[in-house]
């Protein structure tokens, strides 16, 4: 069996408080049966050495407080509110709170509770100043059962005290004095071993009434939440405004004060996410309903104002003009990526009909070349004859890139400079055709030139009598400019 003393008990029934909340490192100052005290958090309540009872409210056998003898010393006052809570307010500074100013705290003279030499030097667990006490925290499940013994005379022990209904609050002398007669207190072979057993029962109990204390606390809370849902609470209401709705009802007067805020801290909590949820879907319908009505009446021309003249603010309460500002300008966005879209598509589907187009029109053109002889003379209008009433000329027509005049500007180019080649070969044999006739150069050219037609002589003929006139012209003026003549005239 486990080395366990009644000191752990005893510690566990002085730290649980009224609201069953441990009050490590407090301050006491010992005034007849009742002590006055101090938590870390600056609450002030009452304790009875006697009957170990403690309470909120002051004593009224209580004549001296050393906390009422600080206040006198300095600007703050006890006052009590329409439900019987303390708080503290400064007549200098118009200040109020809740728990013992630190003012006052520093002039009461703190005498601590030192944790037992015991516990330290043992090794035992120490207590958590900030939770409910659990006993399943401090000792394993072997700690907290009894082994039994192989004639089940632990059993007996520990069957008598429940029959005793033993509780927490017994010590063992009363043991001894209520079972001494029961035969089964004597199962026990001596007082040690009886001590023990009965300060593991005790360990056990009260870690029952720890987990009962527990589940008493959940139908608290759900029993508070069914009163606050009878009152119009919302998620703004403020402690006090609702301290006053509902300090009427039976539940009020049985919850502890701490308690009760966080219960009603923990509601409105959940009644402002349920709001916030509420406030997310009203507001992101009201953006489908905008965006659905703004795609219907929007158009690549549509300008910011045509927007808001088409949304109705005054039934969207949930948006703002930045939201439409930010739909006008994604739809916007939209209608000109599908509007480039389109007319790229469109641009690949005129380039393919361009092309075809000038392919066909090239095609033409080499029909025509069988008919006429296309030259460097070749007028447009002698070309147009032959090609105006063609369908290729006038599916070429209108078309982005080569029209047809470009093309016969082409033929141009090129005859022009394959008429130019022929007659420089041409000068070279006859310099000057000034004294001879068109039979005459077209047999000398043909006789001696490759590949030149008749028509070619003919043109390259009409060039250097051109040439023959324009050098002579030139000749002219630079003798007459030479002799100081005709400088007046050029």
């Amino acid at each position: 069996m486990p080395k366990l003393t009644i000191w752990w008990l005893k510690t566990y029934l002085l730290l649980f408080g009224r609201d069953g909340f441990c009050t490590k490192n407090l301050n006491f100052q010992v005034l007849s049966m009742w002590s006055e005290v101090v938590d870390e958090e600056g609450r002030v309540y009452y304790y009875n050495s006697e009957t170990e009872q403690t309470q909120w409210e002051r004593p009224e056998d209580l004549k001296e407080s050393r906390v009422d003898a600080a206040l006198e010393k300095t600007k703050w006052q006890r006052y009590l509110t329409d439900e019987g809570e303390v708080y503290y307010y400064n007549e200098e500074t118009e200040e109020s709170v809740w728990t013992l100013p630190d003012e006052v705290r520093k002039l009461i003279s703190p005498v601590a509770v030192e944790e037992p030499e015991s516990a330290q030097e043992n090794g035992d667990k120490a207590f958590d100043s900030t939770k409910i006490v659990d006993l399943s925290s401090f000792f394993t499940d072997e700690e907290l059962r009894w082994e039994k013994n192989t004639d089940g005379k632990t059993d007996q022990f520990v069957q008598m005290l429940e029959d005793y209904s033993a509780g927490t609050d017994w010590t063992f002398q009363q043991v001894m004095e209520r079972c001494i007669v029961d035969k089964r207190y004597w199962t026990l072979p001596d007082s040690i071993s009886r001590k023990e057993c009965f300060e593991v029962y005790l360990l056990r109990k009260a870690d029952e009434e720890f987990r009962e204390k527990e589940n008493s606390r959940e139908s608290y809370r759900n029993a508070f939440f069914q009163v606050l849902d009878n009152y119009d609470i919302k998620y703004y209401t403020r402690w006090n405004t609702c301290a006053k709705l509902i300090m009427d009802e039976p539940i009020y007067s049985l919850i502890p004060p701490k308690m009760k805020r966080e219960f009603f801290e923990e509601y409105v909590g959940k009644l402002k996410r349920a709001s916030e949820a509420e406030i997310k879907e009203a507001r992101r319908k009201e953006l489908e309903e905008v965006e659905v009505i703004l795609r219907s009446e929007l158009t690549l021309k549509s300008q910011v104002d045509d927007a808001f003249k088409t949304v109705d603010m005054e039934r969207l309460p949930y948006l703002n003009k930045l939201d439409i500002l930010t739909i006008y300008e994604n739809i916007m966005n939209e209608l000109e990526r599908s509007f480039q879209a389109t007319v790229s598509e469109h641009d690949k589907k005129n380039y393919r009909a361009d092309r075809k187009a000038r392919d066909g029109f090239k095609q033409l053109l080499e029909e025509v070349s069988k008919k006429i002889e296309f030259t460097a003379k070749l007028r447009w209008h002698e070309l147009l004859r032959y090609i105006k009433d063609d369908p290729r000329f006038i599916n070429l027509c209108g078309r982005k890139g080569s029209l047809p005049i470009d093309f016969y500007w082409d033929i141009l180019d090129k005859e022009n400079q394959s008429l130019k080649a022929k007659r420089d070969l041409v000068k070279h044999i006859i310099p000057t055709a000034d004294n001879m006739s068109l039979e005459e150069f077209t047999r000398v050219v043909t006789q001696k030139v490759d590949n030149v037609s008749e028509s070619d002589c003919r043109l390259i003929r009409e060039m250097l009598l051109e040439e023959g006139k324009q050098k002579g012209e030139g000749d002219r003026r630079k003798r007459l400019m030479t002799l100081g003549y005709g400088v007046a005239r050029s």
